[in-house]
Formats: C-alpha cells, sequence, structure tokens
C-alpha cells in the first residue's frame, strides 16, 4: 500500500523545552487507499516513557494495528481520492502520549516539535517521485529532529 505510492508522513513529538530536539517521536503514514502504518522512532536511545502512554506502548517499533484505518488508542486516518488528487485526515488523540504530556487544566502541553512530508508521483509509480516538507531536512532522510518544526500549543 505504500511502495511506490503516494504518502503523507508525520513526525510528531512533545519536548520539555521549546528548544529541545526530539529523543522519541511517532511517525503516522497516510495513503490514498485509507491505509495508515504508525511507528515509535528512538533517535537517540532515550526513555519510552518520555514521549509515549508507556502502559500501551512500552517499545520501539509498529504500533499495533490491523493495517487499515483503525488503530491503537483510537488513532484513525480516513482519506478521500479524486481526479484532482487526494486528502487524508488523521486523528491523533493525546492518548498516546505519557500522562505529563496531556491536556491537563484543559491546557495541552505547550512545546511540540513535529513534520510533515509528502511522496507524490505525478506521472506515475514508475517515474520519479516527489518529496515536499513542512521543514526541510536537508538530508536524505526525514528522520532529522533537530529539522523537525516547533509548535506551541496555549
Amino acid at each position: 500500500m505504500f511502495v511506490k505510492s503516494d504518502a503523507l508522513e508525520v513526525f510528531i513529538a512533545p519536548v520539555r523545552d521549546e528548544l529541545d530536539d526530539p529523543t522519541w517521536y511517532f511517525e503516522l503514514d497516510a495513503a490514498p487507499s485509507g491505509t495508515m502504518w504508525g511507528g515509535l522512532s528512538n533517535n537517540s536511545k532515550g526513555d519510552t516513557a518520555y514521549c509515549v502512554d508507556e502502559r500501551n506502548c512500552a517499545a520501539a517499533g509498529p504500533l499495533p494495528c490491523n493495517g487499515t484505518h483503525a488503530f491503537a488508542h483510537g488513532m484513525t486516518a480516513a482519506t478521500n481520492a479524486t481526479a484532482r488528487g487526494w486528502r487524508s485526515d488523521l486523528f491523533v488523540p493525546w492518548g498516546i502520549f505519557a500522562d505529563e504530556f496531556r491536556p491537563a487544566g484543559g491546557r495541552p502541553w505547550p512545546h511540540w516539535r513535529l513534520n510533515f512530508y509528502r511522496y507524490d508521483y505525478p506521472d506515475g509509480p514508475e517515474k520519479p517521485f516527489e518529496l515536499t516538507a513542512w521543514s526541510p531536512t536537508h538530508d536524505a532522510s526525514f528522520h532529522v529532529p533537530a529539522r523537525f518544526g516547533r509548535a506551541t500549543l496555549v
């Protein structure tokens, strides 16, 4: 479902300080077929309790899922393909993150690092693909947490 296919990739992690680079982050990928893949990446051999709900996702690797549409913690992916393109709506619940990063008193955790990437095959799957990033990594890999964008939730 993801081989030589258009895809949206989202990388997201809470951080303790707005200038911190994440050590653990979620990668959530969606394709026009409605397929979603979720994984937890460790780029510095940190502690999973730092950014995930350690009761339900205690180690790096793929999150439990059935391959399409429904995922652990109530995550969902909904896609709509048309002749002009496709749209993906991802629902990422607070429950995937450790308790300390969930909203407290109605206020969300303020410091986040995230990025959005797009693979596009405008001339078909056998032709070269195009990459687009919200915050370019300037690297052959999207997995460069120091280049993730910053978001502040208030």
